[in-house]
């Protein structure tokens, strides 16, 4: 099973399951709840998580 990441606010959904941490990274950036600091490390809102979720794939037949 595949896992990506999703942005949440207290656990509600803010954003898609995104394949990557990066896209996740990116979704709260547009939504302001983060950024990238001076120093290029990667902070978050308060209430705000980067959660890991399956990501469902069709099985093949």
């Amino acid at each position: 099973m595949r896992y990506g990441f999703r942005v949440e606010l207290f656990g509600r959904p803010l954003a898609p399951i995104r394949d990557n941490i990066d896209e996740a990274q990116q979704d709260a950036v547009r939504l302001k709840m983060g950024d990238f600091d001076e120093d290029g490390r990667f902070y978050l809102d308060v209430g705000v998580e980067l959660q890991p979720r399956p990501i469902r794939t069709a099985k093949a037949a």
